[in-house]
C-alpha cells in the first residue's frame, strides 16, 4: 500500500470514529451530570418552545429538611414522599388564593430577617429579596448556615410558584406557609 493510498484510508477511518469518540467525550465530561441524572431523576419533564424542562420534588424535601434542623420543628414532607402530617392538620392558608398565600408568607420571612437587622444595630435596603437578606445575615452571623440556605430555598420555591406554568394547590400552599413559618421560628430564635 502506498502513501497515496494510506492516507485517504486513514481519514477515512478516523471520519467513522469520529462521532462514537465525540459521544465517548461528551459523556465523560458530563460524567457527574450523568450520574446526578441517574440517581435523581426527574420527576416531570417538558420539552416544548421554549425549551427543554425538568423539576425535581427533592428541592421541596431539602427545604423542609434545612428548616427542620434550623429550627428544631416538625416541618411536612412533600407529597410525593411520605407525609408525616395529614395536609388537613397543616396550618389554614388564608382565605386568599394560594399564590397570594405564598407571597404573604415570604413577605413575613422578609419581615423577620428585617427585625433581625434591626435587634443586631444594623440597616438593610429593603428592596433586596429574602435570598439576598438570608446571605446578608448569614455573613454577619445573624443566622446559621443551615437557616439561610432554608430561606435561599424557599427563595427558590415562591419563584417557582409564582412564575412556573403549573397550578399551585391549597395542600403546596400550605405547605410553603408551614415551611416559611418554621424559617422565621428559626430566624426569631438566632442571636
Amino acid at each position: 500500500m502506498s502513501v497515496l493510498e494510506f492516507v485517504p484510508a486513514m481519514i477515512s477511518a478516523l471520519a467513522a470514529l469520529a462521532w462514537p469518540v465525540g459521544i465517548v467525550v461528551v459523556v465523560f465530561i458530563f460524567r457527574r451530570q450523568a450520574r446526578a441524572w441517574l440517581t435523581d431523576p426527574p420527576s416531570v419533564l417538558k420539552l416544548g418552545p421554549g425549551g427543554f424542562e425538568a423539576q425535581w420534588n427533592r428541592q421541596l424535601s431539602a427545604v423542609a429538611d434545612a428548616v427542620e434542623e434550623a429550627s428544631m420543628l416538625d416541618v411536612t414532607k412533600s407529597p410525593s414522599t411520605e407525609t408525616d402530617v395529614p395536609s388537613e392538620q397543616l396550618p389554614p392558608v388564608t382565605e386568599n388564593p394560594p399564590l397570594v398565600a405564598i407571597v404573604e408568607a415570604a413577605a413575613d420571612v422578609e419581615r423577620a430577617l428585617t427585625n433581625r437587622f434591626e435587634r443586631a444595630g444594623m440597616t438593610y435596603d429593603t428592596k433586596r429579596g429574602m435570598a439576598v437578606r438570608a446571605e446578608f445575615a448569614y455573613q454577619r452571623g445573624l443566622i446559621s448556615e443551615k437557616t439561610a440556605a432554608s430561606v435561599r430555598g424557599l427563595n427558590i420555591m415562591r419563584n417557582l410558584a409564582i412564575h412556573g406554568p403549573g397550578y399551585v394547590s391549597d395542600t403546596e400552599a400550605r405547605e410553603f406557609v408551614a415551611l416559611a413559618e418554621a424559617a422565621i421560628y428559626a430566624i426569631d430564635q438566632a442571636g
